[in-house]
């Protein structure tokens, strides 16, 4: 039995047993008035029990849906960070994320959650898969401009290069609130989240910064430049994939 449970006894209990001790000593109106407050007492704690099983429930409620996912990271942060001191690794980041940020707002994403020197950011908000997918892709190229910018600034300042890489899948997820009574965090899982991190490590063999899955390339081929990459074969996928290297936005221009 919990902490938790065993507190709520004890309270318990110990109400019983003043209404008991005092119920032996009072008659009549103040009898009556001790019982309706017992009564009143029992009635608040049921109530807020069975208020608060039912916000839980449905705090974690969730839906199983088609989202896009935009995994970033900075490459081989871990050993510019030994580098440099704690403050310096903080204020790099915060400057680096600070960029990021406003561009995956919008685009219509969401940051599910900071990961140390990388991020995960989910595209759905109720938006086709072909909307999510453009919608992530266009984000990704902003955020390879900003990250120029951010890594010249930089090294203007005598700070160290950084780099950045990216990789995005469209699939089914898992999308809801997971964690426990005390708290709960909204994510996404499932086997097309994996894919999106697997896709991004692969840009430090291919020497490349943006990659996105055939599955979210089936979604955008008429709208951007890419160059296919030999197929790959990821962990967990019984099949090799193939995985394009996206260059641009498509434009109407002649």
């Amino acid at each position: 039995m919990n902490r938790k449970a065993v507190i709520k006894i004890l309270s318990f209990t110990i109400i019983l047993l003043i209404y008991f001790i005092l119920s032996t000593f009072l008659s009549g109106k103040s009898y009556l008035f001790l019982s309706f407050c017992f009564s009143l007492t029992i009635f608040i704690m049921f109530s807020y029990n069975v208020l608060k099983a039912e916000k839980l429930k449905k705090l974690s409620i969730g839906v199983r849906k088609i989202a896009t996912i935009l995994f970033v990271d900075i490459r081989n942060f871990t050993q510019i960070s030994e580098k440099l001191s704690p403050s310096e690794v903080s204020l790099i980041l915060n400057e680096y994320f600070s960029e990021i940020e406003p561009i995956i707002s919008k685009h219509n994403g969401v940051i599910n959650k900071y990961m140390g020197d990388g991020l995960l950011a989910v595209f759905s908000q109720n938006l086709k898969p072909e909307e999510q997918a453009l919608n992530a892709v266009k984000c990704g190229i902003e955020i390879l401009n900003a990250a120029k910018y951010l890594k010249e600034k930089l090294l203007s300042e005598g700070k160290p290069m950084i780099n950045i890489g990216m990789g995005v899948n469209t699939g089914e997820v898992f999308e809801g609130n997971i964690g426990s009574e005390k708290y709960l965090e909204y994510t996404v899982i499932g086997d097309s989240v994996n894919l999106a991190f697997r896709i991004e490590s692969f840009n430090h063999t291919l020497k490349t910064q943006f990659l996105i899955s055939e599955y979210t390339y089936e979604y955008v081929k008429d709208n951007v430049d890419v160059v296919k990459l030999s197929q790959v074969n990821i962990k967990g996928k019984s099949k090799p994939i193939d995985i394009y290297e996206i260059l641009r936005i498509k434009t109407n221009d002649r």
